[in-house]
This record gives structure tokens, sequence and C-alpha cells, in this order.
């Protein structure tokens, strides 16, 4: 398929989409439409990836049946989010709301489609107030949120700043963190380049949920060295 079929397809797409998405939460119907729809889009979302990548996923049963948590992965680029999204669906048969970086908004068909399943638009990383409030509001309805364990502006491990912004969501409404470790995510698709690696092998794991920081006594910044470092080991 041509780059510029996929960009007439993804143009169609936003026209038919978007507009009707503004009149269905017009009339009041946006919210119900989108409860009743989510696991539709969440099975068109690992069909695609499973069209392109082969993953499996282990530690299924750290997801949470019920209650807020959130669901962490190193970044909300390339295909970490999608990942996160795709893992709480099979996993636990559960919508995430979950912090996509901004440049997929900027591509045809997927920005409408990121809209519609209410992902929250990030730039490198970085909760900005918006993000925060929303991200706040679905803890506070029991809900699975998703995010980033590193803001994305920095190349190489050495550079990157820890979101301690999470870690202090985390303390304020006591929910527990769950690392997703994906180690060759950066490998299958770079968001910057736009170069894929189709059928490349993915292995996610779930790693058992973060309470120490429930009981109190523990600052954002330590937090996020806890769950650094289970994201570092096997």
């Amino acid at each position: 398929m041509s780059k510029n079929l996929l960009e007439r397809l993804g143009k169609v797409s936003d026209e038919l989409l978007i507009p009707f998405l503004k009149i269905t939460e017009t009339i009041g119907l946006g919210p119900a439409l989108k409860k009743n729809t989510w696991k539709v889009s969440n099975h068109v979302l690992a069909t695609a990836l499973n069209s392109l990548f082969k993953f499996n996923i282990e530690g299924r049963e750290n997801v949470p049946m019920e209650g807020a948590a959130i669901l962490c992965t190193q970044k909300c680029s390339g295909v970490y989010p999608f990942m996160s999204w795709v893992i709480a669906s099979k996993c636990a048969n559960r919508k995430v709301y979950q912090t996509f970086d901004n440049s997929y908004f900027t591509i045809p068909a997927i920005r409408s489609w990121l809209n519609y399943c209410d992902a929250i638009e990030v730039q490198d990383g970085e909760l900005n107030p918006h993000a925060i409030e929303y991200l706040t509001e679905k803890l506070q309805e029991g809900e699975l949120i998703g995010t980033n364990l590193f803001y994305d502006e920095h190349d190489g491990e050495s550079g990157m700043i820890l979101n301690e912004k999470l870690g202090i969501l985390a303390l304020d409404y006591k929910v527990p963190i769950i690392p997703i470790h994906v180690p060759n995510a950066g490998q299958a698709f770079n968001l910057k380049t736009g170069e894929i690696s189709f059928n490349q092998k993915l292995l996610a794991t779930v790693k058992a949920p973060i309470t120490d920081h429930v009981k109190g006594g523990m600052k954002a910044s330590e937090l996020m060295e806890v769950v650094k470092k289970s994201l570092k080991e096997k």
C-alpha cells in the first residue's frame, strides 16, 4: 500500500470520525458511545499490532481487575503506549487512559482514533497541567491510567529525567504503580525516523505492583528510582 494512499485513507477517516465525535458529544452520547465501543477499539489495535509484530505478555496476573492503578512504561513514544493499552485490555479486560507523545496527534487517522479513545497528548513525556488534571480525575474514579517513567527529550539513559510528577500522583492518591518492561520496544518502531521493523518479536513483562509508597514516608524521587530499578530488572 503506497504512502499517498495511506495518507488519503487517513484524511477520509478524520473527515468522517471527527465530525461524528463532535455530534455525539453535542447531544450527550459521547461518553456512553465510547464506554460501549472501547473493546472494539482495543481489539482493532491488538489485531494491528499482531500483524506488525509478534508479541507475548508475561505477568498478566499483575494487572488488577478493578481499582485505580498506574501502568508505567519507559516512554510515551514508539510502541510503548500501545503496548500498555493492549495489555490492560488483554489481561484485565479494562480500558486504560494512556499518555501519548504529541507526534502521534499529527498523523492522519491515528489522531482521530486517539481522541476517540480518550488518549492524553503530552510533549516529550512531560505531564502538563491538563494531563495531570485529567489523570487525577480518572484515578479518583478508580480507573487505570498509563504514563511514562522518563521524559523523552533526552537521548541516552544517563541524560534522562525521571518523571517525578508521576510519583506525586501515586503518592497523593496512594495507588500502586505497575511497571511494564518492553526491552526492545525502541527497535520495533522509531517515531522520530518513522522506521518500523516488521515481525520484530516483542516481550512485554508486567512487573509486580509497587506499593511501598502507599503507607507514606517516601519522596516522589525515591519512588521513581524504585520504578526505574524494577524496569531494569529481568
